[in-house]
């Protein structure tokens, strides 16, 4: 990901100090932190980031991603089929 303005835009200040950063910049970042090599202490000071938001960040992201999946899933699985039937132990 080649940026020319490594910081990462903060959108909104609040009174207390906390920083709204720019939603699809961070998707970005975000997406760009699992690939391998890329460490993501260095991705965050690159950007301007403190490392443990964009840990957290990353968590959320990826927890928001299973949940995506694991509803796919569950939404496809036919539960008068045998075959679940039988690995659920509700057939013999």
């Amino acid at each position: 990901m080649t940026v020319k303005n490594s910081a990462l835009g903060v959108v909104r200040l609040t009174r207390d100090g906390r920083r709204r950063y720019d939603e699809s910049a961070k998707r970005a970042l975000i997406e760009s932190a699992p690939r391998q090599g890329v460490s993501v202490a260095r991705l965050a000071q690159k950007h301007g980031v403190n490392v443990n938001l964009l840990r957290k960040w990353i968590t959320k992201y990826l927890m928001q991603r299973e949940a995506v999946v694991a509803g796919s899933i569950r939404h496809n699985i036919n539960t008068a089929d045998p075959i679940f039937l039988c690995w659920c132990g509700l057939r013999g």
